[in-house]
């Protein structure tokens, strides 16, 4: 799978899953940082969102700087590229609350005659902001990595 193809995905996932799992920050991570594995095999074995992790897993990884995008909204801005800007809000009178974001891209050379680029996160799925945000930068990286 193409990178952009497996950020789209991980998107999705963050879209239309509840609950904050390890498995899909970890696979957040070796997908947009592969250059702190060992090899490109190492990568996607921790890509795998059915992967079973240990104690070791756990500490390596937090010592070559995974965060918990999913759960935490300073770790999940981290992703939002360069030059691009983000909004955040929620629909009134859902419990739990629906988070939407949307992204839109600043950069000079993303500029066309309808305007900039803009990425929208919307549904009716109860997600948490810090997911709403992950699935909003994950399709912006996505739009880089097929446009440049």
């Amino acid at each position: 799978m193409d990178k952009a193809k497996a950020l789209l995905s991980l998107a999705k996932v963050c879209e239309t899953t509840h609950s904050w799992a390890i498995n899909i920050d970890c696979a957040i991570f070796a997908t947009v940082h592969p250059d702190k594995f060992s090899d490109e095999a190492s990568a996607a074995f921790y890509a795998r969102l059915d992967w079973t992790r240990n104690l070791a897993d756990r500490q390596w990884l937090r010592e070559v700087g995974m965060s918990q995008y999913t759960s935490s909204i300073d770790a999940a801005m981290t992703l939002v590229p360069e030059g691009w800007s983000i909004g955040v809000g929620d629909l009134r009178g859902y419990d739990p609350p629906i988070w939407r974001a949307h992204l839109r891209d600043h950069r000079p050379q993303s500029l066309s005659p309808e305007g900039h680029s803009t990425i929208w996160v919307e549904g009716n799925t109860p997600i948490s902001m810090a997911k709403a945000i992950c699935a909003a930068a994950l399709r912006a990286l996505a739009a880089e990595a097929t446009n440049g």
